[in-house]
């Protein structure tokens, strides 16, 4: 404040008294800026002094959006005061400044005691539950070029007497109610939405209701896109009366040759180990039967849904096709078909991009411009583990 009047002293203008506020509110934009791209709870940091085990207990994720809107609103007052200081005269920045933007903070005191109430009710249901852990969990995976697979079999390496199952193994395919404790869905993202496939298969399982349901999708874009697909599982199982009690997205590297190149580069390394770590911390979170946050706006385009007859147009194997039959076999729906030892699509493809990725000689292309791109499969998981049943994984980090 003795900045703000010493400033009012000299020039003998009032709104100089914004000077103070508008100085600490950039540091606290700053502050809350760099917290919320190193993925850093606000909440928690204040918090922490007072040492409360609840809240330790709480994933710092759980508040991110705490942090977004939180940040939102210190830009807003941020901004306010610098008009105060450069454009407008006293009176009318008063009313903007804390007329206005005073009630904006009210209202986000309101939204942060009730995700703090909410994620503490669901911290203590967690605990109720970690006495009861034992029982079986079942993990239906649904997996193209690996991703999904390496993410299903890391969890059942941590998750005691976890299995595995193919959802597009035709046995599993409605299953009758499940004597597993815990039932699981790990499956990748298209176009922010289920792949139909996956759609499918959990319409038509049955579940029991007491069951503890999580979903652990993965992507090679951005994590909102992906969130949107765990409140697509959440709603599923809402209409079978079950429900979903813990979701996470996690970012692998893409497959989508269709758009971009593929290759496997220091970055995607990095991201792939990124991926690695993630998917351990979920692991440990749902063999406790930790609750969190499963409902997130969901950016979802209708591009599966419509027109299935004509993704698949474009394939076409060129000059190097030996018609070794891999793009037949991987195929999740049986959509290709080998006619005088060349691939034919048969017009109701999952758009999975297991054909094109998984073909030896990079025969299969989707258009021209796959010519000259890579093709892509994690790289600890081979045709052998896609083509079998799959086992828990021990993951070792990827250099």
């Amino acid at each position: 404040m003795i900045i703000s009047f010493a400033a009012i002293y000299f020039t003998g203008n009032d709104k100089y008294y914004f000077l103070t506020p508008l100085v600490s509110n950039c540091i606290l934009v700053i502050v809350a800026f760099i917290l919320t791209i190193r993925k850093k709870s606000i909440f928690h940091l204040v918090a922490k002094p007072f040492k409360l085990p609840q809240i330790a207990d709480i994933p710092e994720s759980a508040f991110l959006s705490l942090n977004v809107m939180w940040l939102v609103a210190l830009v807003v007052k941020t901004l306010s005061k610098l008009l105060g200081v450069l454009l407008l005269d006293f009176k009318t920045i008063y009313w903007i400044a804390y007329v206005l933007s005073d009630p904006l903070t009210v209202v986000l005191l309101i939204v942060s005691v009730y995700l703090v109430r909410r994620n503490l009710t669901m911290a203590n249901a967690s605990q109720s539950n970690e006495g009861h852990q034992s029982g079986r969990t079942t993990i239906y995976c649904f997996s193209a070029t690996g991703n999904s697979l390496f993410a299903a079999r890391t969890l059942a390496s941590r998750i005691e007497h976890a299995e595995i199952r193919p959802m597009c193994d035709a046995q599993f395919v409605g299953e009758g109610p499940s004597d597993a404790t815990a039932i699981g869905f790990v499956f990748p993202v298209y176009y922010g939405k289920l792949p139909r496939l996956v759609k499918d298969f959990i319409e038509r399982l049955s579940i029991p209701p007491d069951a503890y349901c999580f979903a652990v999708v993965t992507s090679g874009g951005p994590g909102a896109i992906a969130r949107g697909a765990v409140s697509f599982v959440h709603e599923l199982l809402q209409k079978k009366g079950a429900a979903l009690s813990y979701g996470k997205a996690i970012q692998f590297a893409g497959n989508y040759v269709r758009e971009y190149d593929v290759a496997i580069t220091d970055k995607t390394r990095k991201r792939l180990k990124q991926a690695t770590q993630s998917t351990l911390a979920a692991a440990e979170e749902i063999r406790c039967k930790r609750h969190n946050h499963v409902v997130w706006p969901k950016i979802a385009l209708n591009r599966l849904y419509k027109n299935i007859a004509a993704l698949d147009v474009d394939f076409y194997a060129d000059k190097n096709c030996v018609g070794c039959g891999i793009c037949e076999t991987v195929c999740p729906v049986q959509n290709i078909r080998l006619t005088e030892s060349r691939p034919v699509w048969q017009h109701r493809c999952e758009h999975c991009f297991a054909c094109i990725n998984w073909c030896p000689k990079s025969a299969i292309q989707y258009g021209e411009k796959t010519r000259s791109r890579s093709r892509y499969h994690h790289p600890d998981v081979g045709i052998d583990d896609l083509l079998h049943r799959p086992q828990p994984l021990s993951p070792e980090p990827i250099d």
